[in-house]
């Protein structure tokens, strides 16, 4: 029964890609590098193997640095990642000046990364939380950065309002079947008046609602061109949509993609216009 179901899965995401094909060539003419071309070819191998093991493929697509031990898959698998899945030093430049938008903050593990990757040493950054416990978390990791960060018990989108939500740790979001309801901030609103600067570096992990909270942030993109890194990996047509999307926005982005793990989660589209110069040793 096992080999039936791979084999089915297998020819399922072959005509998936198949189907798709014009949009991920694509893709694969964005690229900026050898290195993300080759993580999409393990990616799109893993999903449709039907003779092998598609971990196989995932180890060769995750990152070097994907040693830090996260958790233990329905199967039993696994699964390692990485302390540094979005400030890559060779890809970005940042630096003192550095405002972050952390879109999907979680218990503040990516406030606590960037802290660490400039040694102190950025101006601001603008936290959203949608999840009540881990805002809790979230408001207690900030209390190390003072006047520097705001949080917001929000979950971003298109509009201001509620929003169903599921929570469920670091899989919190929003859900038609949802339990609990939420506010939600139009974020393209919100990026017209940031008071404490205008973000140099946005990151979305929202789990599936990245692609909506983009075309909110069009204009903002367009105009700034800030750095990112999006997650594309919570819906499969992700791995193709949200870079080309993009780099549809601002054509002067070089755009990149790296695998964060040994399994089929944390895969993020990486894009930056700017010269990889730091004011700090990484």
């Amino acid at each position: 029964m096992n080999n039936i179901k791979r084999i089915g899965r297998g020819l399922y995401y072959r005509r998936l890609f198949s189907k798709n094909r014009k949009e991920i060539k694509k893709l694969f003419s964005l690229l900026a590098d050898d290195k993300s071309r080759h993580t999409l070819e393990c990616i799109l191998s893993a999903y449709k193997t039907m003779f092998h093991d598609p971990y196989s493929y995932l180890r060769r697509a995750a990152d070097d640095d994907c040693r830090e031990y996260h958790f233990t898959a329905p199967d039993g698998y696994k699964v390692y990642g990485t302390q540094n899945p979005y400030f890559l030093n060779d890809i970005f430049s940042i630096n003192s000046e550095t405002v972050l938008l952390d879109g999907g903050a979680y218990i503040g593990d990516t406030v606590r990364l960037l802290d660490n990757v400039t040694k102190g040493r950025f101006r601001y950054i603008y936290s959203f939380e949608p999840d009540p416990g881990n805002y809790q978390k979230l408001i207690r990791t900030a209390e190390a950065y003072k006047d520097r960060i705001s949080c917001y018990n929000s979950g971003i989108d298109n509009h201001d309002g509620k929003a169903s939500f599921i929570e469920d740790d670091a899989g919190s979001r929003l859900s038609e079947n949802g339990t609990s309801i939420i506010k939600i901030i139009d974020i393209g609103k919100f990026l017209q008046n940031a008071e404490h600067g205008n973000p140099t570096f946005i990151k979305l992990d929202i789990e599936g609602n990245e692609p909506v909270v983009l075309e909110a942030m069009g204009d903002y993109i367009k105009k700034n061109n800030p750095d990112m890194a999006v997650s594309i990996y919570h819906k499969l047509e992700d791995l193709w949509e949200i870079p080309i999307r993009i780099h549809s926005l601002s054509d002067k982005y070089s755009i990149y993609i790296r695998h964060q793990s040994n399994y089929f989660t944390e895969t993020v589209c990486y894009a930056s216009v700017r010269e990889k110069k730091h004011d700090y040793n990484v």
